[in-house]
C-alpha cells in the first residue's frame, strides 16, 4: 500500500513534470552539509540523485570524495554560483520534537549573510532554503523531494502542497496521531512565507 499510494505515487508525479525539462531549465543546486560550512555531497552520494528526481542539477556531480561528501572553499562555489542552496539542518534543531523554526532560520540567515556569497544567484534571489535531516533517507523522502521539487520549480508544483502530504504519510502510513500544523519545524522558510 505505501509503495502504490504514497512511495511511487508521488515519485512518479515529479517525473512526469520534470522529465521534458532541458539541462538549461533545471536549476542549479548546492547542497551543504549540517556538520559545516561548504561541506558537501559528492557524485557518489544519495544527495545527486534527489537533486536530480527533483528537476535539478547538482553543481559538484563532478567531485570525488571520500564517502558521500567533499570539502570545498568558497571560492568553488562562487564560481559554479547555484542557482539554489539547500542547507541541512542538525536533527536536534529540527525534526518532530521542535516547535520553533528559530535555529533553522539562523542557519537560513547565516547563508544569506556570508559576504562571499552576496553576488551568488541563489544568495540574490533568495533562494536559500533550510531543510531537516529527518526527511532526509526514511521511507518519508518524497516529502523531502517534493518540497525540493517545489523549490526548484514553482511554477509546475503550485497544486501540491508537501506539508499535506507529509500529513497523509504520517496519518495513513504511519498511523500516527501527529498533526503538523501544530508541531514539528522541517524546512525553513516555510512555504506559506515564499
Amino acid at each position: 500500500m505505501y509503495f502504490k499510494e504514497f512511495h511511487d505515487k508521488y515519485l512518479n508525479m515529479i517525473a512526469d513534470r520534470v522529465i521534458g525539462l532541458s539541462a538549461d531549465d533545471r536549476p542549479s543546486v548546492y547542497v551543504e552539509s549540517s556538520s559545516q560550512a561548504y561541506k558537501t555531497y559528492n557524485k557518489n552520494s544519495v544527495v545527486e540523485k534527489l537533486i536530480e528526481l527533483a528537476g535539478g542539477r547538482h553543481i559538484f556531480s563532478d567531485l570525488e570524495g571520500s564517502g558521500s561528501f567533499a570539502t570545498l572553499d568558497a571560492e568553488e562555489v562562487i564560481r559554479r554560483n547555484p542557482d539554489v542552496i539547500i542547507k541541512y539542518a542538525e536533527k536536534i534543531d529540527s525534526g518532530y520534537e521542535i516547535t520553533d523554526p528559530a535555529k533553522m532560520e539562523t542557519l537560513r540567515n547565516e547563508i544569506l549573510g556570508r559576504p562571499e556569497l552576496a553576488q551568488v544567484n541563489a544568495v540574490k534571489n533568495g533562494r536559500v532554503y533550510v531543510m531537516s535531516s529527518y526527511l532526509s533517507y526514511g521511507t518519508d523522502y518524497p516529502v523531502l523531494l517534493l518540497y525540493w521539487a517545489k523549490w526548484f520549480h514553482p511554477d509546475l508544483f503550485k497544486d501540491l502542497d508537501p506539508q499535506t502530504i507529509h500529513q497523509e504519510y504520517l496519518t495513513k502510513f504511519m498511523r500516527l496521531d501527529y498533526d503538523l500544523s501544530e508541531h514539528g519545524v522541517f524546512v525553513y522558510p516555510p512555504l506559506e512565507e515564499r
